[in-house]
C-alpha cells in the first residue's frame, strides 16, 4: 500500500514538471535534470512543515467554524508558511545552483511548488488508507484541484522571477516579491473557501458548500491568471523565455 501511495502521490505533480517544461520548449531529458533538485527542494521543505506542525495544537473540528476563524486560518496558517517555505525552497535551490536562466528559474519554482505538493498528497492519502472509496476520492481531488492550484501558485513567483536576466540584484528581489504575494493570496483565498465549504459539509449543507468552493476556485485562478499575464509582459513574453539559450536547451 504504501508503494502505491508514493507513486500515486506523485503521478500530477512530475506530470505538471513535465507540461511546463514541454510549454518552455525544453527537451525531455534536458527539463527531466532542470526540475529534479528544486523538486527534492521542495519535498525537503515540506517535511519540515510537517515536523513543526506536529507540535501546534491545531483541532481539526474547528477549522471552518466561522467565515472570519477559516479565513484567519487559511491565510495565517495555511498561504503564509506554505508559500513562505516554498520561497525559501525555490531560493535556496537557486543559491545552490548557482543562478538559473529565466525558463529555468520558472520551471523551478514549478518544481519546488510540486514537490511540495507531493508531500501533501503522500500525507493525505496514507490518512485515509484504510479506505478505499475515500482514498480514490482523495487521489482524485489531489490531481484534479490541488495539483494544478499549487502549480498555478508555482508558476506565478517563476513568472516573476524570470523577469530579469539575472537571479540576483534588487529588481530580481523586488519581482520575485510580487509574485509571491500574487501567490499567497491566490493560496489564502483558495484555502479560505475551502476551510468554510468543510464547515458547511459538518453542517450537512453540501449545496452551500459546492457554492463557497466555485467561486473560492474561480477567484484564486483570476488572480493567478492576471499575475502570470503581468509577469509575462514584463519579462518580454513567453516567447522570450523560450528563446533557444544554447545548452540550457
Amino acid at each position: 500500500m504504501l508503494l502505491l501511495i508514493l507513486l500515486a502521490g506523485a503521478v500530477a505533480p512530475v506530470a505538471a514538471c513535465e507540461i511546463v517544461g514541454a510549454i518552455l520548449r525544453l527537451r525531455f531529458s534536458r527539463r527531466c535534470r532542470a526540475y529534479r533538485a528544486p523538486f527534492a527542494a521542495g519535498l525537503v521543505v515540506a517535511a519540515l512543515l510537517v515536523l513543526a506542525e506536529t507540535r501546534l495544537d491545531i483541532a481539526p473540528e474547528s477549522i471552518g467554524d466561522t467565515p472570519e476563524h477559516a479565513l484567519a486560518l487559511a491565510f495565517f496558517v495555511g498561504a503564509l508558511p506554505e508559500e513562505g517555505l516554498k520561497l525559501v525552497g525555490f531560493l535556496a535551490w537557486l543559491w545552490g545552483a548557482g543562478g538559473a536562466a529565466p525558463r529555468l528559474r520558472l520551471l523551478g519554482a514549478v518544481a519546488v511548488a510540486m514537490g511540495f505538493d507531493t508531500i501533501e498528497t503522500w500525507l493525505q492519502l496514507w490518512q485515509w488508507s484504510d479506505r478505499t472509496g475515500l482514498w480514490l476520492a482523495m487521489l482524485v481531488q489531489r490531481a484534479l484541484l490541488a495539483a494544478p492550484m499549487t502549480a498555478l501558485g508555482g508558476f506565478v513567483v517563476g513568472v516573476w522571477a524570470a523577469v530579469t536576466d539575472e537571479a540576483r540584484g534588487s529588481a530580481f528581489a523586488r519581482n520575485l516579491n510580487l509574485g509571491f504575494v500574487a501567490a499567497l493570496v491566490a493560496h489564502g483565498i483558495w484555502d479560505s473557501s475551502v476551510f468554510i465549504a468543510v464547515g458547511r459539509l459538518r453542517a450537512q449543507d453540501a449545496a452551500g458548500a459546492a457554492s463557497l468552493m466555485v467561486p473560492g476556485l474561480l477567484s484564486a485562478a483570476a488572480i493567478g491568471a492576471l499575475a502570470i499575464i503581468a509577469g509575462l509582459r514584463r519579462a518580454g513574453g513567453l516567447a522570450r523565455l523560450r528563446a533557444e539559450d544554447g545548452d540550457e536547451r
